[in-house]
């Protein structure tokens, strides 16, 4: 259905991120030109994720209109009800990742990823963030807050309960 759509992202993604690796771009540079990508597509939630490709297109997906939304949230009052309807919407694109994630893992072979607890500089996040490192696949680490994947990962036996270095600590722990 988005073949196209798919194609044209798992190109561009490696592109932005060889980018961001050699310092061409910053993150929110990174944040903007991935947005490009999904700027003016409407999506909704697929109910079914047939393989690891259309996982990954829609985990960031989510993930972007999330972080844009968390950048929107910051020129607004937060008393205001925008700033209220923005919040609710953040959380649901933040809830649709997370599910998205959970469907991503289960297509994978437990040799194909590696998971752990991360290091963040964010209270929020210390001592809660997962990092999944698809090891099967190029440069696909993905981070996650879900204690639905963490029961998930610990029922089959594939967290590492030892807060490690994230592999892309640097973003992970700069603000946008």
């Amino acid at each position: 259905m988005y073949k196209e759509s798919f194609e044209k992202y798992k190109s561009k993604r490696l592109e932005l991120i060889y980018k961001l690796e050699n310092n061409e771009i910053d993150k929110n540079q990174f944040l903007e030109e991935v947005y490009k990508i999904f700027d003016g597509l409407k999506l909704i939630e697929p109910d079914v994720i047939n393989n690891i490709d259309e996982a990954l297109y829609f985990y960031q997906y989510f993930n972007i209109r999330a972080k844009q939304t968390v950048i929107k949230l910051k020129e607004l009052d937060k008393c205001s009800m925008a700033y209220k309807n923005l919040s609710s919407s953040k959380d649901e694109y933040y809830e649709a990742k997370e599910e998205v994630l959970f469907k991503f893992v289960k297509l994978l072979n437990l040799e194909d990823f590696e998971a752990y607890f991360v290091s963040s500089n964010s209270k929020i996040l210390k001592n809660r963030l997962i990092e999944i490192n698809v090891v099967s696949e190029e440069k696909v680490i993905l981070h996650s807050l879900s204690t639905k994947l963490l029961r998930y990962l610990r029922t089959m036996g594939k967290i590492d309960d030892e807060i490690r270095v994230s592999k892309i600590d640097d973003y992970i722990n700069t603000k946008y």
